[in-house]
């Protein structure tokens, strides 16, 4: 637990004085180190903090705000899901994942017309893939 914490310290003092190249090098590495706690069964507080960070750095990424949108949805933040799953798929109108993400979220909080809407959404996807 103390190699995280010095890991993390370390990352966030190196961003005060990275350049936009090293930025996305930085991002990069955030997003790398993400995915490894959440395919380990990390602390979920601690990849939602990796991913945030990433996304500060660079926004555009539709994997990131489907991740961590799948982790707030885990988490019960269906609202905050629901915006990382749109972020995702204005980024990428073909997102299947980020479909179906929404369309569980949105069952989850029983509204089943946009359950409905965006499961059809993801099926279309696959259909045109």
């Amino acid at each position: 637990m103390s190699n995280l914490r010095f890991f993390l310290n370390t990352l966030l003092i190196l961003t005060l004085s990275q350049t936009v190249m090293a930025n996305c090098d930085f991002a990069t590495d955030l997003l790398f180190y993400a995915y490894h706690l959440h395919r380990q069964g990390g602390d979920a507080a601690q990849q939602k903090l990796l991913f945030n960070k990433s996304l500060r750095l660079f926004p555009n990424r539709p994997q990131v705000h489907n991740t961590l949108a799948s982790i707030l949805k885990k988490q019960g933040k269906y609202s905050e899901a629901i915006y990382h799953y749109e972020q995702a798929l204005e980024l990428r109108p073909k997102f299947f994942e980020a479909w179906y993400g929404l369309g569980e979220t949105y069952y989850k909080q029983e509204r089943f017309p946009l359950s409905l809407e965006a499961h059809l959404h993801a099926c279309q996807t696959i259909k045109d893939s």
